[in-house]
């Protein structure tokens, strides 16, 4: 969808379901905490640094994401799918709930300590 969010205050919004395929939502005033994305579509998102603390990420399509310093502090994983996700580290997913129940990589899994 290539869509421009840069620098979005999104905070609480509900974007359950939405279609953000490929979207830029970096910047340095960017703001998503405590939004709704259920079921969104994320996949090649470029969402370097995007603050999600708190996001209802669960059955979110991350596939190929760019979540590099994205703070994923307490926003549930659950069922997301961030297989081919991009600059993601453990210590980040860990802070997450529910990350042990998102899909991920074999490798990413083994780093998780998770069986894949």
């Amino acid at each position: 969808m290539n869509s421009l969010l840069w620098n979005a205050d999104l905070e609480g919004a509900n974007l359950q379901g939405a279609d953000l395929r490929s979207a830029i939502m970096s910047g340095l005033k960017n703001n998503w905490q405590r939004t709704n994305l259920r079921n969104a579509n994320l996949e090649s998102a470029r969402a370097a640094g995007i603050d999600l603390k708190g996001a209802d990420l669960s059955n979110a399509n991350l596939q190929g994401a760019n979540l590099d310093n994205a703070n994923l502090d307490s926003a549930n994983l659950q069922g997301a799918d961030l297989r081919r996700a991009r600059f993601i580290t453990v210590d980040q997913i860990r802070s997450a709930t529910s990350w042990h129940e998102a899909i991920y990589d074999p490798e990413f899994c083994k780093e998780l300590g998770l069986l894949p």
